[in-house]
């Protein structure tokens, strides 16, 4: 590939708080306000801006960086030796790694936070819905959160809590088992308090209650979690009725003490008690630890919890930085292969010639440059090309069948042989001709011939073609697919679902790890061909991954001819 993937940004690491906001693009991701607009160097741009981040990932040819940066100061009103300080810039290689870094958040402020791979994949939808995006950064970014899915499946990266609030629900979870059947009581309704809850919600707890000393507040954090708010003055008489308390307001003197517990507890029947708190001055007085079945945890014990968890993250991210260099690889393998397709194109290319020609009554021989000049076959893919001999100039007369399709098949690929008009110029079969026909006769017609109407193919037919498709009906076709989001990573590429209870039992066993099961439709500039191969979205090789039998064959293809007359495009 003869052009470069660039990235440009600024972090936390690079910039202050009060920076990141003057360059902030966060307005500017729309498609009417667009910062990175298509054009001259550029051909695909991507804008992610977050709080603690603004990036800009572009594919294109010639000064990128200059123009991604011209165009980021220009709409912040700034001048480029403004931003330049504080910017990092990162090419090819080096840009796809950190892009699967930020995805993992292996480069966020906390390590293995969950939060930015959802503003990723935003970033993501905004920049398709701009069309700012092409067949390489598609692909890149579906890459991406494949690589921020292994990370989390295969390294306990965001396993560990590093928040205090989260640590001090995980340290809840320890003693209780399970947060079922308990109720909660937070004194405060500040920040902390909310995270708290939040916490506790996810985990299952039963019922919050809210003790502050403005009471409207209390009641508006407990409405939010349909919990329930109680007068500060009165928040000692509901600690018979909650296991964890959360304190997150200060007082010059503790205000809960161990003699205020101990008669509780004896109400309690001894069921545990589980304290936290994190105010400065400490809320509830160390004396209360002292108690049997009571647990207390202040501020400086989740911080140790905290580092702890922090130094495991780090020990799994050397694994995470791992798969990131293998799928790093990968990806430029990917790039790579890229480069043969401008010659594949052309052979595509020299075949629809080859085909108007040989209508026309004069096609010369197809030969790849620089190979030998034996007799080429060949090559018709439409289907007004019917099979015909060039020494008789007679086309075979369509079956019956075939005209009653509602559309035509103009080639089904096998694999022994090229499509059935395949002859050479003096009139006389192939070597490949005569070994299809060979096979033919041992293993007889489809059944699918006699069961979806179509022309009398072999067993092991591998595509439908639908052919003589006008621009109008390739590009409502391609609307349509689009808007179903089924586009591939690449150009007139589309995933097409294959019904679950058509599934052999491999796939559907291996249905949560490979699915979903596709196939592939390929959108020509005047047909359509799906390949009756079950591919896995997942992986690239699996023994589920197998060319169609016949009832799946037929299901799809009614698929397909249902899907067209819906757009009302008719042959």
């Amino acid at each position: 590939m003869d052009c470069d993937i660039v990235l440009v940004g600024l972090n936390h690491r690079t910039a202050a708080v009060d920076v990141r906001e003057r360059f902030a693009l966060v307005k500017y991701t729309d498609p009417g306000t667009w910062a990175l607009p298509l054009g001259g160097a550029i051909h695909e741009s991507l804008i992610l801006s977050t709080c603690n981040r603004v990036e800009l990932l572009a594919m294109g040819k010639g000064d990128l960086a200059g123009q991604m940066l011209n165009s980021w100061a220009g709409v912040r009103n700034a001048k480029v030796e403004d931003l330049e300080r504080y910017v990092y810039t990162y090419k090819n290689e080096e840009a796809v790694r950190h892009l699967f870094r930020v995805a993992s958040s292996l480069d966020s402020m906390i390590l293995g936070e969950p939060q930015i791979l959802g503003q990723l994949k935003a970033a993501y939808r905004k920049a398709s819905a701009c069309h700012a995006t092409g067949v390489i950064l598609n692909h890149l970014l579906h890459k991406a959160f494949s690589v921020a899915k292994r990370v989390r499946t295969e390294t306990a990266v965001a396993s560990s809590a590093v928040s205090i609030s989260f640590a001090a629900v995980e340290l809840a979870k320890r003693i209780f088992g399970t947060m079922q059947g308990h109720k909660a009581m937070l004194i405060g309704a500040g920040e902390m308090a909310e995270l708290a809850a939040t916490h506790l919600m996810q985990n299952g707890v039963d019922e919050i209650i809210v003790a502050n000393r403005t009471f409207a507040h209390a009641e508006e954090l407990a409405s939010f979690y349909h919990g329930r708010a109680v007068p500060f003055e009165d928040f000692a008489r509901h600690l018979l009725d909650v296991d964890i308390v959360f304190t997150s307001t200060g007082s010059q003197d503790p205000i809960i003490h161990a003699r205020d517990i101990r008669t509780v507890l004896k109400n309690r029947a001894n069921r545990p008690m589980f304290f936290i708190d994190i105010a400065i001055p400490r809320y509830v007085d160390p004396d209360v630890n002292g108690l049997d079945n009571v647990y207390l945890y202040d501020i400086d014990d989740l911080k140790e919890v905290v580092q702890e968890n922090m130094a495991g993250r780090r020990v799994e991210a050397e694994k995470a930085d791992k798969i990131v260099d293998d799928e790093v690889h990968e990806f430029s393998d990917w790039v790579s292969r890229l480069d043969v397709q401008p010659t594949i194109k052309e052979l595509i290319h020299r075949g629809d010639l080859a085909c108007e020609e040989e209508c026309a009554g004069s096609a010369p021989r197809i030969r790849p440059p620089g190979m030998p000049s034996w007799p080429w076959p060949r090559l018709c893919r439409r289907n007004s090309c019917t099979s015909r001999s060039p020494t008789s100039r007679k086309a075979t007369r369509p079956s019956t069948a075939a005209a009653s399709s509602p559309f035509r098949i103009s080639s089904i690929s096998t694999d022994t042989a090229p499509a059935a008009s395949t002859l050479s110029r003096t009139g006389k079969t192939p070597g490949p001709r005569l070994k299809r026909k060979e096979t033919e006769r041992k293993t007889g017609t489809s059944p699918l011939r006699a069961s979806a109407g179509l022309p009398g193919r072999r067993a092991n037919m591998r595509q439908y073609t639908v052919t003589e498709l006008s621009e109008k009906d390739i590009e409502t076709i391609e609307t349509a697919l689009r808007e179903k989001k089924l586009q591939a990573s690449i150009d007139h590429l589309f995933w097409i679902p294959v019904p679950d209870d058509l599934l052999t039992p491999p796939q559907k066993e291996h249905a949560t790890t490979c699915g979903p099961h596709v196939m592939a439709l390929e959108v020509m500039r005047s047909s359509l061909n799906l390949e009756f191969l079950v591919r896995a979205r997942n992986k690239i090789r699996c023994d589920c991954i197998t060319y169609a039998d016949d009832r799946l064959m037929l299901a799809m293809i009614h698929r397909v001819n249902d899907f067209l007359s819906g757009l009302g495009i008719s042959v």
